[in-house]
């Protein structure tokens, strides 16, 4: 079980870092037996959102696009229990971006930027 946790938190990672060199994702195609889905719920300041976004796990990216809209959501910060696995220095604190929990990792915390910016 906890291997299997290590390579979902890999991959979502691996999301993550491709989409920062390369344009925003497209909708992957829903036949793509790839796509991992997951359900966000982010706070920033006064405000929240709740969202799902897609990516295609064996990729190394670490973004997914956000189900339903145009926008990105880019991981800059990724906390699980307690310990930073993943930092982007430098962008970690700017008010830009959201903190979010995930639903399929309930003990991960990410900091995230969602874009085009609202």
């Amino acid at each position: 079980m906890k291997s299997r946790r290590v390579v979902l938190l890999l991959s979502t990672v691996a999301l993550a870092i491709a989409s920062l060199s390369g344009p925003a994702l497209a909708d992957p195609p829903p036949g793509n037996k790839n796509i991992n889905p997951f359900t966000f719920d982010c706070t920033r300041g006064s405000d929240s959102r709740h969202f799902v976004a897609v990516g295609i796990g064996q990729s190394a990216q670490i973004a997914g696009q956000v189900v339903g809209t145009t926008e990105v959501v880019m991981f800059v910060q990724i906390i699980d229990h307690g310990v930073v696995v993943f930092d982007i220095p430098g962008l970690a604190t700017s008010d830009a971006l959201w903190t979010c929990t995930i639903g399929e990792f309930p003990d991960v915390v990410t900091r995230v930027i969602i874009t085009p910016r609202a």
